[in-house]
């Protein structure tokens, strides 16, 4: 196993000159000094990050209030950084911004919570570049749009938006050609008035539900899709004073999304997370007065294969509190992220494989990126299982620090496909050519060799040229997906890979079983590859 070298260390310290200023800097990621980009308005209330002009760089959209009821694109350069390029009406009061391909022409569009319109403000990419004029959903007489979401909540195939207006939740079902039909409105409780929302499949039965933040109730609100496409009544579990934003993560392991609350109240800015129990529900297990608030997501920022916390509060900083045991985070670690930042994204947006920070800086009316430097160690590699087998065998590979691999070797021999499905786990196909060895996985840290051999038997009797296809059904396909795979008399398990190799689904294959439907909620528009163990298909998602 590789080590840094003096060298680079040196390098490292020489560097920290240059870097974010931070407190606790042992615990926390590696974040170059914030840069800030000026979107061209005084008012940046929210963030949204992705590839908006198809050219492989991520791109920045704000939703801009005050007098400039805007949203504001600023393209990413081959370069590096972001320049500003569109800024379009948006919806009086914009106070929020997502983005989605919901007409399913590969192109993503831009969606705004409208708040003093009390509507959604939906701009619709146009195939020449630049969006179409902004169109207003309504989400009822005397709402307040505080923050939105999109995915497909009633399992028709279509995304649909969902709101958070202040009084109770909109769902305005999609249609075809990018259009909505009329709010279908939920309550989260009388006077719990809900400011952020977030959507996810909490209890794997395949269907999208809500959660929401409840400010003036003090509580988390959940609403289970029903098998009819609406949603269920609210069950609300009591959370720290004025909640103000919710995310979902699985932050201790064990399979089920857990909640994680901020809070805006003066006296006490902070974090609240919820941990999902085995009988259903959530539990207030944790408690972080950090001096955070506003808004909160997570992600893995040092490359343990732990989801951590990052959160921003109201005096310039960003606030990352480190995943530590099961259930425990450390204290919080602080950067300079700009005047007042209001909103927090994390996507990787220079493409070298780290989750980076960007807020939107309310008051400073800047966007502030934080790129993550943090060094991730050398991969460790523990067992590969099974230790041998034929040509297109399923292999995994358990050990540290894998979720970057960017090859494996069987003896020297590539192998054509590679899952990341964890940093502590990866899963490949045994490529054609392979030689019976050692195997070795290579990431942008260095190299692991396993101590024993794999090897290569002959292939099975009863292989041929159609064992290696998978049948996908529809294709291209939204909302869910049919996969028809070869039966066989053992368990297998099935992915769902995306462009750059990353496991995005997975599900468990039964035995003698030859046709699975896998949900695809919450997948963005693109191509993938579908894999169980040799067969193997692409799937366009719309």
């Amino acid at each position: 196993m590789k080590t840094l070298s003096t060298l680079t260390s040196c390098f490292l310290l020489a560097l920290a000159g240059l870097l974010a200023p931070m407190t606790g800097a042992a615990q926390g990621p590696l974040f170059a000094r914030v840069a800030n980009y000026n979107p061209g308005a005084s008012w940046v209330k929210a963030v949204a990050v992705g590839d908006v002009d198809n050219d492989g760089q991520m791109d920045i959209v704000t939703a801009n209030q005050g007098t400039a009821n805007t949203v504001t694109v600023l393209l990413g350069q081959s370069s590096g950084g972001f320049a500003r390029s569109l800024q379009l009406p948006s919806g009086n009061g914009t106070r929020d911004v997502a983005l989605a391909d919901v007409n399913g022409d590969g192109r993503l569009d831009i969606f705004t919570a409208a708040d003093y319109a009390s509507a959604v403000g939906v701009l619709l990419s146009q195939a020449g570049g630049g969006f179409a004029p902004v169109v207003l959903y309504s989400t009822g007489l005397a709402s307040s749009p505080r923050s939105l979401a999109l995915g497909d909540v009633n399992g028709d195939g279509w995304l649909d938006l969902v709101v958070a207006t202040g009084g109770d939740i909109v769902v305005m079902p999609g249609l075809a050609g990018g259009m909505f039909a009329s709010a279908v409105h939920y309550s989260t409780g009388v006077g719990s008035s809900p400011r952020g929302l977030a959507l996810g499949d909490l209890n794997g039965d395949g269907r999208l539900d809500v959660v929401t933040a409840d400010f003036a109730s003090n509580s988390a609100a959940v609403l289970l899709g029903q098998a009819g496409g609406t949603l269920g009544p609210a069950a609300t579990f009591p959370v720290a004073a004025e909640p103000t934003s919710i995310a979902l993560g699985d932050l201790n392991g064990d399979g089920r999304p857990d909640l994680l609350v901020s809070h805006d109240a003066i006296s006490s800015y902070s974090v609240s997370v919820l941990y999902a129990q085995a009988s259903g529900g959530y539990s207030l297990q944790q408690y972080y007065n950090d001096g955070s608030s506003f808004d909160v997501a997570a992600a893995d920022f040092n490359g343990d294969g732990h989801l951590d916390i990052v959160a921003v509060d109201p005096a310039y900083h960003v606030h990352v509190l480190l995943w530590q045991a099961p259930n425990t985070f450390s204290p919080p670690t602080q950067y300079t992220a700009g005047t007042f930042p209001n909103d927090v994204a994390v996507a990787d947006v220079n493409g070298d494989g780290q989750p980076d920070v960007v807020t939107a800086n309310n008051n400073g009316g800047t966007i502030g990126v934080l790129l993550n430097l943090t060094p991730v160690p050398p991969p460790v590699l523990r067992s590969v299982s099974p230790a041998s087998g034929p040509v297109g065998t399923v292999v995994t590979l358990t050990g540290s620090y894998l979720s970057r691999a960017s090859a494996v070797q069987f003896n020297g021999a590539a192998a054509a496909q590679v899952t990341a499905v964890s940093a502590s786990q990866l899963t490949v196909v045994v490529p054609a050519g392979a030689i019976s060895g050692t195997v070795t996985v290579t990431t942008p840290s260095g190299a692991a060799t396993s101590a024993g051999t794999f090897t290569v038997s002959a292939p099975l009797a009863s292989a041929g040229p159609r064992a290696a296809m998978l049948g996908v059904h529809p294709n291209p396909a939204r909302g869910q997906v049919r996969l028809t795979v070869p039966s066989v008399a053992h368990e297998r398990q099935l992915f769902i890979v995306d462009a750059v190799g990353r496991t995005v689904a997975q599900q468990l294959v039964q035995p003698h079983t030859s046709a699975v439907v896998l949900s695809l909620a919450g997948l963005p528009v693109g191509v993938y590859s579908v894999q169980c163990e040799a067969a193997r298909a692409r799937l366009l998602i719309e």
